[in-house]
């Protein structure tokens, strides 16, 4: 089974005047089979561990080890769906987006994956990403990196400026991309996410891992839930 060990993580941005902590010596297993979710208050290290997961950034300190192997000798085999995807898109069309992203051998999955969030590849293939709306861009993200079948897959804030329909169907998505062959991540303050998706939360609070457990036992805890700035 797909194993992902954050040992002793460190990490600190450095501005043109200051250094801000950002991740302070974080530990954490993230297997397959089972979705997870990370968590916590605005500003507590979410992104800059989903980043460091996924090999985007390199720890100050600590490893992160994707089956035994450092996460920047196998970055290829993961995928990091950001916040606000639409402003990364590189192509002039959507069509070549998907070249780009996950190559023509798998077109037939991104449109599979495109048709599961309600939208036919046809109707967007010749749209210039920056067209899309917002709502729209974070979805065709996530069925074009979702279609790499990476081993690591990790959306940040997937669900954010979606509709009941839209987001429904995002975790749909997301609970598909849950096998014994890869790791689901998502990065979210949305309860509502967190419910429907189950499986493990990782919560932060200033860089620190100060909670993990089952999901559910989190949610069911509204003194944790307020404390750690999840109110529903």
């Amino acid at each position: 089974m797909v194993s992902l060990v954050a040992e002793n993580l460190h990490y600190a941005w450095r501005l043109p005047r200051d250094v801000v902590a950002a991740i302070g010596g974080v530990n954490a297993e993230f297997r397959a089979g089972v979705p997870h979710v990370i968590c916590g208050p605005s500003g507590s290290g979410k992104t800059t561990l989903a980043l460091l997961l996924t090999g985007h950034i390199l720890p100050n300190e600590g490893s992160v080890l994707l089956d035994g192997f450092p996460i920047a000798q196998r970055r290829h085999e993961a995928a990091y769906v950001f916040q606000f995807p639409e402003t990364l898109f590189f192509e002039d069309t959507v069509a070549r987006e998907l070249e780009q992203i996950a190559g023509s051998s798998c077109a037939e999955s991104a449109k599979r994956y495109l048709e599961k969030l309600g939208i036919c590849f046809d109707d967007v293939a010749d749209l210039h990403p920056f067209h899309l709306s917002a709502g729209y861009g974070r979805l065709v993200a996530t069925a074009l990196q979702a279609a790499r079948q990476p081993r690591v897959l990790v959306a940040d804030e997937p669900t954010i400026g979606l509709d009941c329909r839209f987001h429904r169907r995002m975790i749909s998505l997301l609970h598909e991309c849950v096998t014994t062959d890869r790791i689901v991540i998502a990065v979210t303050h949305d309860v509502e996410l967190m419910s429907e998706l189950g499986g493990r939360a990782w919560v932060l609070s200033e860089g620190k891992l100060v909670w993990s457990g089952d999901t559910h036992d989190l949610l069911g805890q509204p003194p944790l839930m307020e404390q750690f700035g999840l109110e529903a």
